[in-house]
């Protein structure tokens, strides 16, 4: 294929992603509320420090697989695992903000930090198929991850409610 209809695929994938993230917006704002959808913003105020660290990670998977032709499963593995503690350590900073904190009920906030492991897991797929070249597979993950976070906000938030 060519780098423009691979350009146009990517483009078009990324749309529907977005799409998928509006959705979780208005999912988020249904069953929270408005203070819901605020604290909602403030939980990715305790991991974005987190994932400052990770951000680098997608990058150091494409060069770990393409420039030094590690194993793409040994640097998948290790970024998950730095993944998973990273967000342990997220919501492990949420519980003690919510101890801190007077008077704040953090309730269904909790769905939405548990999800933080699996979003930055998501996160690392995207080097890992850079770097082995499918575009298209990793196209098709962003949309799947997006959905499926949805998935897992909304399955939470009904449980909770």
């Amino acid at each position: 294929m060519t780098i423009a209809t691979n350009s146009l695929r990517t483009y078009i994938f990324r749309i529907a992603t977005g799409i998928s993230g509006v959705l979780i917006g208005v999912f988020i704002a249904r069953f929270l509320g408005p203070a819901g959808k605020g604290y909602y913003s403030g939980v990715f105020l305790f991991y974005t420090t987190f994932t400052v660290v990770a951000g680098t990670l997608g990058p150091a998977i494409t060069y770990q697989i393409t420039r030094l032709k590690n194993s793409p499963r040994a640097v998948f593995l290790t970024a998950s695992v730095y993944s998973t503690v990273i967000g342990v350590l997220a919501i492990l900073t949420f519980w003690i903000y919510t101890l801190i904190k007077p008077g704040f009920k953090p309730g269904m906030i909790w769905v939405v930090v548990a999800v933080t492991p699996f979003t930055l897991i998501v996160t690392n797929i995207n080097g890992l198929f850079q770097g082995l070249n499918r575009i298209t597979t990793l196209n098709w993950i962003g949309i799947g991850a997006g959905l499926l976070q949805l998935i897992l906000l909304c399955t939470g938030f009904i449980g909770f409610h």
